[in-house]
């Protein structure tokens, strides 16, 4: 996530907090689309798949992606607060 990068690289120089802000903006934004594509993956999936073992892995698969998603969003918040703090 380049957006989660920038926003912790930013914690270098404090001196640009509103860089670093909108960087934690966009993790979050692009958490939520992972929620949207999530549910609607899902939706699809156990409105079509028939084989459930197929069902199962892909859902385990899915959900440990959007885990990823919420561990990112995790850090930005810490992020932001660290900077909300500074300020």
């Amino acid at each position: 996530m380049n957006a989660l990068s920038a926003a912790v690289k930013g914690l270098k120089n404090i001196k640009d907090p509103q860089m670093i802000l909108d960087s934690c903006i966009e993790v979050n934004r692009l958490e939520n689309v992972g929620d949207n594509m999530r549910d609607a993956i899902l939706a699809r999936m156990f409105e079509t798949e028939k084989n459930p073992v197929y069902l199962i892995k892909w859902k385990e698969i899915i959900e440990f992606g959007e885990e990823a998603l919420d561990i990112c969003e995790d850090v930005a918040n810490i992020v932001e607060s660290i900077v909300v703090k500074q300020a």
